[in-house]
């Protein structure tokens, strides 16, 4: 592999769903277009889902994702989004995302976290088994200040009413090809957890999620969500459960709309 493999970049025209109504740039839609930049390098990187999946029996799972918001997106506007792999963390598979508009200027960066799992048994696996590498990239062709993700305690632990709550059940069009709810559906969660008038009201600046458990169809996830004031400003605690199980954590930090 050629060190111009290190990292990809790709444009894309921004379009309705890419901006809230409240004119800022949608933290799901965004997520959705860096997972499918990142299955374009891997197809590069010979990781493709299909060689992953139908030749190995092995496939990438996302357990980590945190999005910093920086700037607007307008409609119709060319925007360039960067991406490169990192094996700082591996066998963790680390990736890192930068997108900019037109005049270069930052819209948003973004980290995600993988891990290889065996298709038949749904445990963990490493790369270097079946001859996997990645490229190195100790020169990140952007340099990104977003950092691996904090998350608080359980709800249990808060001890006060949530003030948020938001029950979402796993329809058939949330399901991806590994038959459980699509990542990008998460962040989506989120957004419909706290509401139209929330977001018009405030704009996220930071969303971070853990996924602990894959959902499967039919299944319903109950989230709840708690307003804290921390050292970094108010931030948003996020919970999701199905039954008993917790399914994903996340922390969302804010700011009033300007």
């Amino acid at each position: 592999m050629t060190e111009t493999r290190a990292s990809y970049c790709e444009q894309f025209k921004a379009g309705l769903y890419d901006v809230d109504f409240a004119g800022s740039p949608k933290a799901s839609r965004l997520t959705e277009r860096m997972l499918l930049a990142a299955n374009n390098h891997l197809d590069l990187l010979n990781w493709s889902w299909e060689h992953l999946y139908n030749d190995i029996g092995v496939c990438l799972v996302l357990v980590e994702v945190a999005l910093k918001i920086t700037g607007k997106i307008r409609l119709g506007d060319t925007m360039t989004l960067t991406t490169w792999t990192s094996r700082r963390l591996y066998p963790m598979l680390m990736r890192w995302f930068v997108i900019e508009d037109s005049h270069g200027e930052r819209v948003c960066e973004a980290m995600m976290n993988c891990v290889l799992i065996d298709v038949k048994t749904r445990t963990l696996t490493n790369a270097s088994k079946y001859g996997l590498t990645l490229v190195d990239d100790e020169t990140p062709p952007k340099e990104v200040t977003i950092k691996r993700p904090r998350f608080a305690p359980k709800a249990e632990s808060f001890g006060a009413a949530p003030d948020f709550r938001f029950s979402k059940r796993v329809e058939v069009s949330d399901l991806d090809y590994n038959g459980h709810m699509n990542t990008a559906r998460y962040v989506e969660l989120v957004e419909n957890m706290l509401g139209r008038e929330w977001l018009v009201e405030n704009r996220i600046k930071e969303i971070s999620v853990r996924y602990e458990k894959e959902t499967g169809y039919g299944e319903t996830i109950e989230a709840a969500g708690f307003v804290r004031n921390g050292e970094e400003g108010e931030t948003i605690d996020i919970t999701g459960k199905a039954g008993e199980v917790g399914r994903f954590s996340a922390t969302l930090r804010f700011a009033p709309s300007a």
